[in-house]
């Protein structure tokens, strides 16, 4: 039974390559289109353009690897099919479900693949495409650093530690300096906000210098006025699927013991727990779709089959995450239902699919009656 895992391991696995080959460079193309658009602005060139699409496309990739299991799936056992290498197979003994069971084993080299992906390689390289992006639309946002993001406004010179959805910010550092290049005055607030027109500063602690020597205050709250908006900001906030589950977990308590909505970072992190059922799902779904709904169909049917399967369980996934966001539903629910429903789908199909042939069985009189094939 090793020879018959490592021949449909190895099968699968060719399909899969060959659908990465075409399917990639299609969503390279169409993110390129998308990023196109916003060539032009500040210091945004075509090797920024090119850059950013290729540190986005793992995180794609890995959103999308559902859809690609699926659809290698259908062509690799559709190939063992129209060959009637796994009528063979039934033919010699070999049970529907030791089939099912080497699918599986595929899903789960797979799904260890995915992860190394999309917890390995997809975070840092979506986080330093979105940091790319934002320094080269905004002429203000001049530096990254392991000690936050550096901005200048006028002669103010900006240090913020930490970034937050919904117009927060922590730590942030504010140093402004006179016409001759001398600070005069330093800020330090822990936290601030947007409101109106300005942002309001918590827990302050301001340091004036002057020939007379530094003056130090303390104040509860303070407000500033500057050209850095939250709109600036955006897209250096934290976006929650480029962090890894452990990133994720952190970043969710922190965001609640600050008093911030962490529904998006929650259903993210569910999101990513349920991502190698997502994969295995759709590779074992393949499995009785090869035989009832693609039987004898040609590579193109199987692959139209493949991205309509697929794209409805890419629909249902963000529809689900949507309703958990507005109307409160479970995100672990939310994140479990399709691929759930999928396994159910594909237990569903097993039977009809492996159902056994009717064949006419001759009758002593010359006639005909409906048997099982054996």
């Amino acid at each position: 039974m090793k020879i018959l895992d490592r021949y449909i391991r190895h099968t699968v696995f060719r399909a899969l390559l060959l659908v990465c080959l075409v399917l990639l460079p299609l969503l390279a193309f169409v993110m390129l289109a998308d990023e196109i658009g916003d060539l032009g602005k500040g210091h945004y060139t075509l090797g920024d353009v090119f850059a950013v699409v290729g540190l986005s496309l793992p995180r794609y990739a890995y959103l999308v690897f559902p859809i690609i299991a699926l659809m290698g799936g259908l062509l690799g056992l559709g190939g063992l099919a129209a060959h009637s290498e796994l009528t063979a197979l039934r033919a010699a003994g070999v049970s529907a479900g030791r089939i099912t069971w080497a699918v599986v084993k595929v899903g789960i080299w797979l799904s260890l693949i995915g992860a190394l992906v999309g917890e390995g390689l997809a975070p840092p390289a979506a986080q330093a495409a979105r940091e790319l992006k934002a320094q080269a639309l905004s002429e203000r946002i001049t530096l990254k650093s392991r000690y936050g993001f550096w901005a200048r406004d006028g002669d103010s010179f900006i240090n913020i530690r930490e970034i937050l959805p919904q117009g927060h910010l922590r730590h942030l550092f504010i140093y402004e300096y006179d016409g001759q290049g001398h600070l005069r005055l330093s800020t330090y607030a822990r936290r601030a906000h947007y409101e109106g027109k300005a942002w309001a500063l918590e827990d302050i602690s301001q340091s004036e210098i002057s020939d007379a020597g530094v003056k130090v205050r303390h104040l509860d709250r303070g407000e500033w006025h500057s050209l850095l908006d939250p709109g600036m900001l955006t897209l250096l906030i934290i976006d929650p699927h480029v962090l890894p589950v452990w990133g994720l977990y952190r970043y969710i308590a922190f965001m609640e013991e600050n008093g911030l909505d962490a529904r998006a970072y929650r259903m993210a992190l569910w999101g990513k727990l349920a991502a190698p059922l997502d994969l295995l799902a759709m590779l074992v779904l393949a499995v009785p779709l090869v035989f009832v709904s693609v039987r004898g169909a040609s590579l193109g049917q199987r692959v139209f089959w493949g991205v309509l399967v697929g794209v409805g369980f890419f629909i249902l996934e963000r529809a689900l995450a949507q309703i958990s966001l507005v109307y409160g539903l479970h995100p672990a629910v939310a994140a479990l239902l399709p691929p759930v429903i999928a396994l159910v789908a594909a237990w569903g199909l097993h039977f009809q699919a492996w159902r056994p042939l009717r064949r006419a069985v001759p009758l002593p009189d010359g006639s005909a009656t409906a048997g099982r094939a054996r």
